[in-house]
């Protein structure tokens, strides 16, 4: 998204709740570690990658996904990460957690309860001749975002 004060600036958005740790200034990877990582764990019990004593039965495509993860994204060793086999050596146990590339830095963070928000959400589908769903003004949303800009990271 761009800011309107400036046609340079370039801006993103994401759910505070997925960055939960996040302050002025953190890192937005895509995709981001917690969904990275996550995939992988996943997929670890079936694929060779598995310590032995935790393995299932063998998939070849969690194999093929799992491989490709570890391929396209950045390890990073962590104790509160993911264990797997090592390529290099069946007994090497590595622990990290995986990240898409930095797309920008936190500028903003915002947690907040909105009475109207839904409301004029439901007024502008109304005016643009689409589906809305009938909201009352009185009903309160939380929203939570991050805002996080973009520039050097295009």
């Amino acid at each position: 998204m761009k800011r309107t004060t400036s046609s340079e600036e370039l801006f993103g958005i994401t759910a505070a709740h997925c960055l939960p740790e996040a302050t002025h200034g953190t890192r937005v990877c895509c995709p981001s570690t917690f969904e990275i990582t996550s995939r992988l764990k996943e997929l670890l019990p079936r694929t060779t990658m598995c310590p032995p004593a935790n393995r299932l039965d063998l998939c070849q495509s969690w194999e093929s996904e799992a491989q490709s993860i570890l391929n396209r994204f950045r390890f990073q060793a962590n104790d509160t990460g993911v264990s797997f086999v090592g390529q290099s050596n069946n007994y090497d146990i590595k622990t990290g957690l995986l990240s898409g590339e930095p797309v920008g830095e936190i500028v903003s963070y915002q947690l907040g309860s909105h009475e109207d928000l839904l409301y004029q959400y439901d007024r502008r589908l109304e005016t643009l001749h689409l589906p809305n769903f009938s909201v009352a003004k009185s009903w309160e949303t939380t929203v939570d975002w991050c805002i996080f800009s973009c520039n050097g990271n295009r």
